[in-house]
């Protein structure tokens, strides 16, 4: 579903792609992986330490990705 969500949006590397959302399941993790594999600039708003955490261990399994940005949602400012 990622995948095809993607492609009919046409997101290609250098797009910004903005992960969001509440609730139980506030985004698939496999719209951060389809994302930097089409080379788009990701940032994932990861509610709580695991889901970012997670997100962190995706971004390493590719060597490092400078486009991957993860906010600390904790933070006042």
């Amino acid at each position: 579903m990622a995948f095809c969500a993607q492609q009919f949006m046409e997101v290609t590397a250098g797009d910004y792609l903005l992960l969001v959302g509440s609730g139980q399941r506030q985004f698939s993790l496999s719209r951060v992986i389809v994302g930097l594999f089409r080379g788009a600039r990701v940032s994932v708003a990861a509610p709580d330490d695991f889901q970012a955490e997670t997100v962190r261990r995706i971004g390493e399994a590719r060597g490092g990705t400078p486009d991957l940005h993860i906010p600390d949602m904790n933070d006042s400012d």
